[in-house]
């Protein structure tokens, strides 16, 4: 078991710009555990699940749409949770 939030994981979130339609950044996490360059899956029966929320910190119109992605522009967290073979959670903040 590996937790998700070790520095044996890498992170990287690729955004494109805010429309004011729902945006979903593309989200790449690599266990690199042991020199290796696995990429993880998303989904609820595979490596991780993650859900956006407004950075609480930033205060500056971030909003999450009835479907849970951001949509204006601002600071938003990813909860990047982990299941399977990986367990605990990771926030990044884009």
């Amino acid at each position: 078991m590996l937790f998700i939030s070790s520095s044996e994981i890498t992170t990287t979130i690729y955004q494109s710009g805010f429309t004011g339609l729902e945006i979903k950044p593309s989200l790449t996490i690599i266990d690199t555990v042991n020199g290796g360059s696995k990429v993880l899956i998303e989904g609820e029966t595979q490596d991780y699940t993650i859900e956006y929320m407004p950075n609480q910190g930033a205060n500056d119109g971030a909003t999450i749409s009835p479907n849970g992605y951001p949509v204006d522009k601002g600071t938003y967290d990813v909860v990047i949770t982990g299941i399977g073979n990986y367990t605990g959670t990771r926030t990044e903040t884009f």
